[in-house]
């Protein structure tokens, strides 16, 4: 918070713009453990007993011009202080967790169960005399709510080394490698798991058991798990400097990911209820709509590129309207699951390039044409 002796507050004023900004910042006043005033201004008196009111520490007042500059310089010294040392030898900054820290493993969640309630609920059984003789099941969809379980656990290890859940934590001497390699393993482990729930639990959703529904679904999965387990090892090794923009490139990419399955759930509720004819303009726009994000979803996905993804998103747009009908859509789903394979894999590509400098050399040898 940063108060100018142009226009003081008044007591209350001042109480209530700190209980704002603390709301914002998702804290509360017990969270402050101490209150830093820099400068010599008439005001200063009036700010430390409006921050007091706010239930806020007594402040500490500093008169040197520069001792916010230099205590920012201060707090940023592990990171540069660092710059010949990898992920396995420093410690990020850490901040206590948030909901705002958990939305993104919650859009992931949520996407996930959601292809799976409704893979398992919209599957036509057959009886005769109260036997299943056969089963209607959408497994591409199985596949790719198990694609998303596994990226529920990746998105999760991402928050190990910058996050903590209780303030007790918060001077542990953890590395961020040591944090690193511990939430990954963690993570391929874990989506090998989920994924084993949701192909046994599609089982015993529509009442038969078939070995093909656990097999869609580990064989969905395991490019992921196999991709944070290289993560895994690797991680640990990447260069300090390098290390914060690694964490952004490894982020999964969870507003494609939300497009793409409110497109696949739109479609497969337009095939599974089209035998409502009052409701054949709706479920056209629905079907139109759902192919379209789907179709925007893969683009996004696929580049990071701002101009390739305009481009590209125009493009499988409008062609996945074009060709998305009940026997086709199977097929987009099965390609966008694999997309996120690849996603996977070249983020484990990547990681070695920026953690191995003997890995990054052979690859660009490889990839580089001869001269």
């Amino acid at each position: 918070m940063d108060f100018h002796a142009a226009a003081a507050p008044h007591l209350e004023q001042l109480e209530d713009r700190v209980k704002q900004l603390l709301a914002e910042a998702d804290l509360e006043a017990a969270d402050i453990g101490a209150v830093v005033l820099r400068g010599g201004d008439p005001v200063i008196p009036d700010l430390e007993a409006g921050l007091t009111r706010s239930g806020l520490p007594g402040a500490v007042v500093l008169r040197e011009p520069h001792a916010i500059v230099r205590g920012a310089l201060r707090l940023t010294q592990p990171l540069s202080a660092a710059a010949g040392g990898t992920a396995e030898t420093m410690r990020l900054p850490r901040t206590r967790l948030t909901l705002a820290s958990l939305a993104r493993i919650a859009v992931l969640a949520a996407c996930s169960v959601a292809l799976f309630l409704q893979t398992v609920t919209s599957a036509y059984v057959s009886k005769i005399g109260g036997t299943i003789v056969w089963v209607l099941f959408q497994v591409e969809n199985l596949g790719l709510a198990a694609a998303l379980a596994a990226l529920t656990a990746w998105a999760a290890a991402q928050l190990a080394p910058t996050t903590w859940v209780l303030a007790k934590q918060a001077d542990d001497e953890v590395t961020t490698g040591t944090l690193l390699r511990r939430g990954f393993l963690g993570a391929a482990a874990l989506g090998l798991a989920i994924a084993g729930l949701w192909g046994l639990g599609a089982s015993i959703g529509v009442g038969k058991t078939d070995e093909t529904y656990l097999t869609v679904a580990l064989a969905a999965t395991a490019p992921i798990a196999l991709s944070a387990a290289v993560i895994a090892l690797v991680a640990p090794r990447i260069p300090a400097p390098s290390l914060l923009a690694w964490l952004h490139r490894a982020s999964p990419p969870v507003l494609p990911i939300a497009l793409a399955t409110v497109g696949v759930y739109a479609q497969w509720t337009v095939y599974t209820t089209r035998h409502l004819p009052y409701l054949n303009f709706a479920f056209g726009l629905l079907e139109i709509g759902g192919a379209a994000l789907l179709g925007v979803a893969t683009a996004l996905t696929a580049t990071r590129q701002p101009l390739l993804r305009i481009i590209a998103a125009v493009i499988l747009g409008v062609g996945y309207v074009l060709v998305a009908d009940v026997s086709t859509t199977g097929y987009l789903t099965i390609a966008y699951t694999v997309l996120l394979a690849w996603w996977a894999i070249t983020t484990a590509v990547a990681t070695m390039m920026t953690g191995s400098t003997g890995i990054s050399a052979w690859l660009t040898r490889m990839i580089t044409p001869p001269k």
